[in-house]
């Protein structure tokens, strides 16, 4: 970790995720969208009823959201040195 860039990909990937979670704050089921350095988050207004069916929708879609009450967590592999720009979007 220490000879790794990770600082650089945690700033990277927290542009990516405010640029890919910016526009669902405009949702009327999203009350907040934030972003904490490698972590995104959607705060709903309603929690979310069937987490297991949701995540499995996500997945199926190849998106990996982890749904925990009214979050939904994003928290892509920062540490991978290939990690594209779309892998985040």
């Amino acid at each position: 970790l220490s000879q790794s860039p990770w600082q650089a990909r945690v700033a990277r990937t927290a542009d990516l995720l405010w640029e890919s979670l910016a526009p669902a704050a405009e949702l009327d089921a999203v009350r907040e969208v934030r972003v904490l350095g490698a972590i995104g988050v959607c705060e709903l207004r309603e929690p979310v009823r069937d987490m297991a069916a949701v995540q499995d929708a996500f997945v199926q879609r190849g998106v990996w959201l982890r749904p925990f009450g009214k979050l939904l967590y994003s928290m892509p592999p920062f540490n991978c040195p290939d990690l594209e720009d779309d892998d985040v979007r």
